[in-house]
């Protein structure tokens, strides 16, 4: 089957489990024909007459052109591109429920073709809208959360059967567990992993480091990762004096963050709800710490409890830094559990979250151009 899979940008380092998606549908022998409005290497530009510049721009003017403009680019596109790029494509998934679903309604409407759109988190509740209408006219939609699955019933409760819970996986061959103990002997090394915007909890992460760092606890922090915020929370990592404990590393490669994990004592990821209100879905960097055997503290937010609950990681409410404090200090100081909560962890992501086995709902989905599809997604 040859698949046109459309995108705002790609690749993207903070996006991994998209670019692992199109490798499993390959694997399965899909021809996928990347499309993207800000393409680099393994994509095509989605060329469209005015498209916007940036992921900002296309917010803004979503809010003031509405749905409709990107509907009518996705026609303009097709036209465009209808002997060339797409020619022999079968279908046209979008892989954001925001824009780039509308681009690909547009698309598929000029064109005659089914077409369908996946949901993740800020394009689901923030970025997206008119979902009853993209249901009715999609083949079918997934998602990665329960909660982005709850979403689309209630907004069109008349195409619930259309969406598909179809959480993300990893090849879990590229992770090697590596059990770790932290006896005490230096400094803990925390990991976090995230873009730097409000709904990751970098500055309630912060907060609890500089309590920690006054009452002599042994630390030192990286933190991979960049974004708006980053200037920000420099200074207040500054303003905290924590420049001396805490590192900004800046983006990194999967590779090299998977070597910082095998390098840390655990993972601190404090999500919470943005004032926007944005929020996680389910971080696939709690997945990958998961798979590489590295102990876990994060919070309830999001969709975070699809994957985490006590039996697997030490889990505080959204906000919470003396709840994240006392988890940093419990994870450091009771090695049997946080031994087993890892190796919980890591079982129930070879359970849950294998990629080559989460693809098949997808892959099905696809050969049966949705609706028509009936899986097991209870």
């Amino acid at each position: 089957m040859i698949l046109a899979y459309l995108l705002d940008t790609f690749p993207s380092a903070s996006e991994t489990f998209i670019a692992r998606e199109i490798d499993a549908l390959r694997r399965r022998g899909f021809e996928v024909r990347v499309f993207a409005l800000h393409a680099g290497k393994g994509a095509q530009r989605l060329d469209v007459p005015a498209a916007p510049l940036g992921k900002v721009k296309a917010g803004l003017t979503r809010k003031i052109r509405g749905p409709k403009y990107f509907e009518d680019l996705g026609a303009a596109w097709y036209q465009r591109e209808r002997d060339v790029g797409l020619r022999d494509v079968e279908h046209i998934h979008a892989g954001w429920a925001s824009h780039p679903a509308e681009i690909a309604l547009g698309a598929a409407e000029a064109s005659g073709l089914s077409w369908s759109f996946s949901g993740h988190a800020r394009d689901l509740w923030v970025d997206g809208r008119d979902f009853a209408r993209k249901l009715q006219r999609a083949s079918f939609a997934t998602v990665c959360t329960r909660s982005g699955q709850r979403l689309l019933a209630q907004r069109a409760p008349d195409a619930a059967h259309k969406v598909l819970y179809a959480p993300h996986g990893l090849e879990l061959s590229r992770f090697e567990f590596r059990s770790r103990v932290f006896r005490g002997e230096g400094p803990l090394k925390i990991l976090s992993v995230g873009r730097l915007v409000e709904k990751k909890g970098f500055a309630v992460l912060l907060q609890a480091l500089e309590t920690l760092a006054r009452d002599n606890f042994d630390f030192y922090a990286v933190i991979i990762g960049d974004g708006p915020l980053r200037d920000e929370l420099t200074k207040e990592c500054q303003s905290r004096q924590l420049q001396k404990r805490v590192l900004f590393a800046g983006a990194m490669a999967l590779d090299e963050v998977v070597d910082a994990m095998h390098e840390a004592d655990c993972l601190a990821l404090p999500c919470l709800q943005a004032r926007d209100g944005d929020r996680d879905g389910l971080p696939n960097v709690l997945l990958e710490a998961a798979a590489c055997g590295l102990p876990i503290v994060s919070t309830t937010a999001g969709s975070i409890t699809d994957f985490l609950d006590v039996t697997t990681a030490y889990l505080c409410q959204p906000e919470d830094a003396a709840a994240l404090i006392s988890a940093l200090r419990e994870l450091a100081g009771d090695a049997s559990t946080t031994r087993a909560l890892a190796l919980a962890a890591r079982e129930r992501v070879e359970e849950l979250f294998d990629i080559d086995q989460n693809i098949k709902i997808l892959v099905q989905a696809l050969l049966g151009r949705g609706a028509d599809f009936k899986g097991d997604n209870s």
